[in-house]
């Protein structure tokens, strides 16, 4: 009993989740640390709902909101497609720094 009436509470969890990632968007005042820890938030509270989501999906939605500015960024993940998050971590920080 308990199930059937948290469940469509869970599903609309895991559908205001997926859609805060999928619009995910950096805005002028926001860093690039804090962007990219609130969609990691973001896409730990949805795996941990038991919803499927790819490393690489993730990491395009991500990169998707940071607009411009880091083409180059996506140019080398279009070279390494195998990235994963903490390595994109890693190279967003040095995108910013340059």
């Amino acid at each position: 009993m308990l199930a059937k009436h948290l469940s469509p509470l869970a599903s609309a969890c895991v559908r205001i989740l997926r859609d805060q990632i999928h619009t995910l968007g950096k805005d002028n005042n926001t860093t690039v640390v804090d962007y990219l820890n609130y969609a990691k938030s973001l896409f730990d509270s949805f795996i941990q709902s038991s919803a499927i989501m790819g490393n690489d999906e993730f990491i395009s939605y991500i990169l998707d909101g940071l607009g411009l500015e880091y083409k180059e960024l996506a140019t080398t993940l279009h070279m390494d497609p195998n990235i994963d998050f903490d390595q994109f971590y890693d190279l967003a920080l040095r995108e910013e720094h340059l």
